[in-house]
């Protein structure tokens, strides 16, 4: 919580790093350490803690949040992992999950966009026109009204 709130970083870090020499291979330790590494500014450092954390991750799961029966449920899977999507609501319900990490250390950074159909649990993989410069990491998308996205 504290990396989340940008407070405590080091000893957020500290707390980490004990509990990663105790489980060195725990998916989500590792996550965490690369997360707070992110947040104190050493973007390098923090990527390799987050390709491990993929590697180390078992499946490229998508799971959605039921608010009703305060549930998560798996979905389809995914065609790649992604790690720290953007994910934007679509105006027919369906979800566009862009960028993120991979599961691939020679191609850590998702080009393809996928999108979720709910009413089919599908999603369908789409590639950029071939001089698209891609988008960042951590892009921030906005649905027009008239159904288009804005980056």
């Amino acid at each position: 919580m504290w990396a989340e709130r940008g407070i405590k970083l080091e000893k957020a870090k500290d707390l980490i790093e004990k509990a990663l020499k105790a489980e060195p291979k725990n998916a989500a330790y590792l996550d965490s350490l690369g997360w707070v590494l992110f947040k104190l500014d050493q973007p390098k450092d923090a990527l390799q803690y987050l390709l491990k954390a993929i590697e180390l991750s078992k499946e490229p799961d998508a799971t959605v949040f039921d608010p009703q029966t305060q549930q998560w449920s798996f979905v389809a899977k995914m065609a790649h992992g992604r790690w720290y999507p953007t994910l934007i609501r679509l105006g027919d319900g369906r979800v566009l999950a862009a960028t993120g990490l991979t599961e691939a250390f020679n191609q850590p950074h998702n080009e393809p966009i996928e999108i979720y159909s709910p009413a089919i649990n599908k999603w369908e993989l789409h590639e950029f026109f071939p001089d698209f410069p891609g988008l960042p990491l951590y892009a921030h998308l906005f649905l027009l009204a008239d159904g288009r996205i804005f980056f």
